[in-house]
């Protein structure tokens, strides 16, 4: 016998519940795009990142670890082309609802290089 597959509104309900994350100020109604861990989600997430952190950082030779700011001046974005740099042409996936660049669906789909084509050529 197949189960229903949990909607998202239940597998949040249970990660609340269960002490494993829930939505920042969700006393408040919430505050999009922050979350708060609970005792379990807390470990969780140093979990992943202390693994994270080995295999990319430690168990690496040509690589140093850096604890960088996630908040950055606006004239940084603008300095590194951030703002006004980048115009990626995107297609929708309408089956799985995913976004993709188009140069990297025809790269990977026909195994073309589209580095250095203009919009008009990929």
């Amino acid at each position: 016998m197949n189960k229903p597959m949990p909607t998202m509104q239940q597998i949040q309900s249970l990660c609340k519940r269960r002490g494993i994350v829930s939505l920042g100020s969700d006393i408040y109604g919430g505050f999009g795009n922050t979350y708060s861990y609970g005792p379990y989600g807390s470990q969780m997430k140093k979990n992943i990142k202390d693994l994270w952190w080995k295999n990319f950082v430690e168990n690496r030779q040509d690589i140093m670890g850096i604890d960088g700011d996630i908040f950055l001046h606006p004239r940084a974005w603008e300095a590194s082309g951030h703002v006004g740099g980048f115009n990626d042409q995107m297609i929708d996936c309408k089956d799985c609802k995913s976004r993709i660049r188009a140069d990297h669906l025809v790269e990977d789909a026909l195994k073309l290089d589209c580095e250095g084509k203009s919009d008009e050529e990929v």
